[in-house]
């Protein structure tokens, strides 16, 4: 029998199973039944989920790969509840929710659906008895900026005030004085004026991740925490004398963090006020309770936190049936906290049996057999109807005249993306780098402190000055051994110079130039070529898709951990994946972008 092309009735045998008082018991009619679930070409490991979810009450764990109609599938599995069951549908993201909520599948009576964050503002408004918490996204910036503000004081009683000051001595608060004087030395002298937003930036990703893992904030686990995910505190220029100050400040700044999360606490209960962490953390922190359901169905769930599946964990502890859906191989959000063995802790946790699902209804069967001969998944299968697909190992020179509308192009790092998107502006053809706003910014802060006023505009001096400040903190990093961390702010040192060396020297103002820049960058697809980092891709797919830098990947400069080299691999996976019928792999490294052929097209 062919695999794809199983009886109708074997559908019509569960939908009886299910229910033999359909229009009472049942959410939809055979009618609605057979257009949403019998018209979709499920295939045997599928007809096996559904298999093994109506016949017993066992937790499962669906592996599908990428392409795999992980959403269609969730879409199928609310159809095989009975009417009465209270589902609750725990989303990766924002877009997928909505996806989901108006899709017309959901019998919103009884059955809804909600991101992780959702789930704990939903808590949290609950324990505020109807009222809705406000969210203040700089809520922890403002409680450490308030506390460094009074160390920074030149008033010794002020500097008393501070939460840091109970784990100083007074010989040292007032030696500190002198060392923020110097940390806050303006760029002409030539120090670094981002020094004290390094110090408060450090804190904010401490306490961030302390909510994301739910670390308990010894000074201890505060340690292993910096160690596991490489949170070093750097600052430029420091010279020598100054280390041992540095470290005693570091290791009071680390004490004080439990002092800051009770801040935070307490803004909630008093003034009820959270920002975006608290929604997974607090509801944890306060052992708010969950509300009863029957299924928990969650999406994603290779890449969740500690915070988040002890969310989930407060419903399996009621009873609740767990059954989630995810890839291992797209685990790729390790740097955002998730638990690095994610997969198999939910099994551990929640007694979760693992189900495969091998099939992917995306990608080109070359593109498959390219991704397991080459060892980069060794269980992935093309369904029999998708195209044949082609694969192609491309050089740089070519790609600016291949790329066409509609056309997905990824890469690990952001630098070929900027090169490539100014080149292609160059050339009249419209792209946007997607999703990178946030990068946008990023780059505009980092260089903004060198021009004294956005409306003049001294553009190579403020560049020179930046450009010679960067170079030696990413020199200091690799002398202390944080090769990541130098890697990173190379890849954002390079961005900028590609857009100060091809843009800046156009703009009369940094303003202008700032805006220039802004037209590069969107967080919405705007019917062009679409560039992406290989984080930002995930989801999307493309008939096209080319791989930047594919000589170089999987990128493991910055990977030092076991889970760093294998989420390193992932996005490798990631990548290759997303195209459906075309797949270009481009060799080189970096894009170069020829002077004399901005020139000439000038």
């Amino acid at each position: 029998m062919n695999s794809f092309l199983f009886p109708l009735t074997y559908f019509d045998e569960y939908f009886n199973y299910l229910s033999p008082r359909k229009s009472s018991k049942y959410p939809f009619t055979p009618s609605s039944w057979w257009f949403h679930c019998k018209a979709f070409p499920w295939n045997h490991e599928q007809l096996k989920i559904f298999e093994a979810i109506i016949k017993t009450q066992s937790n499962y764990i669906v592996n599908a790969k990428a392409g795999g109609g992980k959403t269609t599938l969730l879409k199928a599995l609310i159809f095989l509840f009975l009417k009465g069951s209270k589902i609750l549908i725990v989303a990766f993201n924002k877009h997928i929710a909505e996806t989901l909520d108006k899709s017309g599948v959901l019998d919103k009576s009884t059955q809804g659906v909600s991101t992780s964050h959702g789930l704990g503002y939903s808590m949290l408004m609950k324990n505020s008895y109807g009222r809705k918490p406000k969210v203040e996204e700089s809520k922890v910036r403002k409680i450490i900026t308030s506390e460094i503000e009074l160390l920074f004081s030149g008033d010794h009683g002020e500097k008393e005030k501070s939460i840091y000051a109970k784990y100083l001595s007074s010989e040292t608060l007032d030696s500190l004085c002198e060392f923020f004087d110097f940390l806050e030395t303006p760029v002409k002298r030539e120090k670094n004026p981002l020094n004290k937003k390094a110090l408060i930036d450090w804190q904010i990703e401490i306490v961030g991740a302390c909510k994301k893992t739910l670390t308990s904030p010894t000074l201890e686990n505060l340690e292993s925490l910096i160690s596991t995910y490489r949170l070093n505190l750097s600052l430029l220029n420091v010279e020598a004398h100054w280390n041992p100050l540095q470290k005693i400040l570091e290791q009071a700044i680390l004490l004080a963090i439990p002092d800051v999360l009770e801040k935070n606490d307490q803004i909630y209960i008093k003034m009820n006020l959270i920002d975006f962490d608290d929604m997974i953390y607090l509801p944890n922190k306060l052992n708010l309770p969950a509300t009863g359901k029957n299924v928990m169905l969650v999406d994603e769930c290779q890449d969740l936190n500690n915070a988040q599946i002890t969310l989930i964990e407060k419903y399996y502890k009621l009873g609740v049936r767990i059954i989630a859906v995810g890839d291992p191989r797209q685990s790729i959000y390790g740097f955002q906290y998730a638990v690095p063995e994610c997969w198999d802790e939910l099994k551990r946790r929640f007694n979760l049996i693992e189900i495969d699902m091998s099939y992917t209804y995306r990608c080109g069967k070359n593109i498959v057999n390219y991704i397991v001969d080459n060892g980069y998944h060794n269980n992935f299968v093309a369904y029999e109807k998708n195209s044949q697909g082609y694969v192609e190992h491309i050089k740089q020179a070519s790609l600016v005249w291949r790329l066409q509308a509609g056309d997905l192009v990824v890469s690990r790092m952001n630098a070929p993306l900027v090169r490539l998107c100014v080149s292609l502006y160059l050339h009249k053809k419209p792209a946007k780098i997607r999703g990178r706003a946030d990068l946008f910014w990023e780059l505009i802060n980092m260089l903004k402190p060198y021009h004294e006023t956005q409306n003049d505009w001294d553009g190579q001096e403020g560049f020179n000055n930046w450009n010679q400040a960067t170079n030696k903190k990413i020199q200091e990093l690799k002398n202390n051994g944080q090769e990541s961390l130098a890697d990173i702010l190379a890849d954002k040192a390079e961005c900028i110079c590609i857009l100060m060396n091809d843009i800046g020297d156009k703009c009369s103002s940094f303003a202008m130039f700032e805006k220039s820049v802004k037209e590069l960058f969107t967080d919405e697809s705007n019917g062009g070529i679409i560039l992406s980092s290989i984080h930002r891709a995930k989801g999307d797919e493309a008939d096209t898709v080319y791989v930047l830098g594919y000589s170089n990947l999987p990128y493991t400069n910055k990977a030092v951990s076991d889970w760093e080299l294998q989420q390193e691999e992932n996005l490798l996976y990631v990548a290759l994946s997303r195209a459906k019928n075309n797949l270009f792999l481009v060799d080189s490294p970096l894009f170069k972008l020829d002077k004399t052929e901005i020139e000439s097209v000038l």
